[in-house]
């Protein structure tokens, strides 16, 4: 997680808290498993990218959001996108 500051990883933890998700996200193991196996289905995981998108005031592109796997992607996503 060292791609993100800590003021970006309190605002993804708040994003997530949102979504009743309580994960490590300096556990790469976390950040590897399928988002089914985290229970997260697909109306979470857009919810968590409308939250993501306005708290950092950026626009995911819908064709790489549509690879996403998993919390590690979406977060790649997130960073890639921030520092654009």
């Amino acid at each position: 997680m060292n791609r993100f500051t800590e003021e970006q990883i309190k605002k993804i933890n708040s994003v997530l808290a949102l979504s009743n998700i309580n994960i490590d996200l300096t556990n790469e193991e976390n950040l590897n498993k399928s988002l089914s196996d985290l229970q997260i289905d697909s109306l979470r995981v857009l919810g968590i990218i409308v939250n993501l998108e306005e708290k950092f005031n950026v626009h995911m592109d819908d064709e790489e959001i549509a690879k996403v796997k998993n919390l590690g992607e979406l977060l790649n996503l997130l960073a890639s996108t921030i520092n654009k």
